[in-house]
């Protein structure tokens, strides 16, 4: 992945499972969006439905990067 690109993410469920079957499964999934890709990523838009996600974000900088994981 390169700095300044942008990414649209997405994943589905295996057959005809859902992904997310209450509403703190998509709170738990939003918590790990903040904790794990928001440090390295600009997250511009997502959508939780039951069954996928998707996600357009875009890699920080190498600075942006730098900074964070410096620290």
């Amino acid at each position: 992945m390169n700095a300044g690109q942008y990414y649209h993410l997405f994943n589905y469920s295996n057959g005809f499972e859902n992904l997310f079957n209450e509403k703190k499964n998509y709170i738990f999934f939003l918590n790990k969006l903040v904790k794990y890709i928001d440090p390295v990523c600009r997250i511009f838009s997502f959508s939780l439905l039951p069954d996928h996600y998707r996600l357009v974000v875009q890699i920080r900088s190498h600075e942006e990067l730098w900074e964070y994981f410096s620290t």
